[in-house]
């Protein structure tokens, strides 16, 4: 489940050991296997990948044994947390589909050739569904999950462009309203491991995926971060900041905490 604030502090070292996929309900789940700085193994499981974290020094032994009881365990945890599986299930993307993300939709037209890289590109205004035509470009040789990973991308990348303007309204309305901090920069883009970030040179980044979620919880997640910009911690100080500019920010809260996994482009 994504963070609705970033963590700050010194990384640990860590060494990939190995790396790969496990393929658990017919689902292909990334997972690495790392040494760390640590007293004790831990498993977890991320809308990312999969992770086995042992203590530096692990014997090669201890590390076989450990890896099959990862295995087993992933197995079990899929079973008893498919959104999270869910997010690794590549998804298919067929010309002609209609895609959206909230209040933005648009109709696929896929073509593919003898090309290196991808392209998306706007055609038209809305129609009367509110659709927009969108044609992607691919290359041909890219396998088919490469394919769909590259279409994600580019839907994420197209609706970042159109949300940016009113994301920004928004943000600088309730920045005028209650902080009054100066904000350099706003970055959207499609992160699984947190809502929104703040960094100390003012830039504002914020998960695309909060375009798919009742508008409360984008409002929620910018209260939070430009909270940051005064209280780059969790104090009593940063959350009186928080409730003084969002008194329900709790129920934002929630609706992500409870449903926050399953945000993304949906088929119409």
């Amino acid at each position: 489940m994504p963070k609705l604030f970033s963590g700050r502090g010194r990384k640990s070292k860590s060494l990939l050991v190995h790396s790969g996929e496990q393929v658990v309900a017919g689902v292909a789940i990334p997972f690495e296997v790392r040494f760390d700085v640590r007293r004790n193994t831990r498993f977890s499981l991320t809308q990312k990948k999969a992770y086995l974290r042992m203590p530096q020094g692990t014997s090669k032994s201890d590390l076989e044994k450990s890896f099959a009881e990862f295995k087993d365990w992933l197995a079990k945890s899929v079973i008893k947390r498919p959104d999270l599986a869910n997010a690794h299930e590549a998804t298919s993307f067929e010309d002609g589909q209609v895609w959206r993300l909230g209040n933005y939709a648009f109709r696929l037209t896929i073509r593919e050739g003898d090309l290196q890289g991808a392209s998306a590109k706007t055609i038209g205004g809305p129609d009367g569904d509110g659709i927009v035509q969108l044609s992607l470009k691919l290359p041909s040789h890219a396998p088919a999950k490469e394919q769909a990973e590259l279409i994600e991308k580019l839907l994420y990348r197209v609706v970042a462009g159109r949300a940016q303007k009113p994301v920004m309204e928004h943000l600088q309305q309730i920045n005028a309203a209650h902080f009054n901090i100066p904000v350099s920069r706003l970055k959207l883009s499609p992160t699984r491991s947190r809502w929104g970030s703040c960094s100390s040179s003012g830039t504002i980044s914020i998960s695309s995926r909060l375009l798919g979620a009742p508008s409360k919880c984008l409002h929620a997640v910018l209260v939070h971060e430009l909270a940051h910009g005064i209280e780059m911690n969790h104090s009593d100080r940063f959350w009186k900041l928080v409730y003084d500019a969002m008194p329900d920010y709790d129920s934002a809260h929630g609706w992500l905490k409870e449903n926050g996994g399953k945000l993304g482009w949906e088929l119409v």
